[in-house]
């Protein structure tokens, strides 16, 4: 999907080597992607991936509280926060969001 709306090549995939992806390395050889790991259980490789991870456990975990939700929404509340997040200006990109530097037009914040 990557590879077709931004019509460029995927070349290769970082993982933190906990073997989670093992799954995918024939799928990766056949594509010539080539696949990056970090020695499993040293979080501190991937720090910058943790934190994002993080904030979207922390931001679900928010939503859901102040919505009064019960768990079952989990996934849901996951979705809406990388959603959010990729909608809002973030001072790193000069206050843009990471959806207009990607895709080069602005977030419609009317569905919010």
């Amino acid at each position: 999907m990557m590879e077709k709306h931004f019509d460029t090549k995927i070349l290769s995939l970082y993982t933190d080597g906990g073997g989670e992806y093992k799954s995918l390395d024939p799928y990766l050889s056949l594509h010539r992607i080539e696949n990056l790991s970090t020695p499993p259980y040293t979080p501190q490789r991937v720090a910058l991936a943790e934190r994002r991870h993080r904030r979207i456990v922390e931001t679900a975990r928010t939503l859901l509280h102040e919505a009064s939700l019960p768990p079952q929404f989990w996934s849901f509340a996951c979705n809406h926060t990388v959603y959010l997040i990729n909608r809002l200006p973030i001072s790193l990109l000069d206050n843009q969001s990471p959806f207009h530097r990607l895709l080069g037009t602005f977030p419609d914040y009317s569905s919010m």
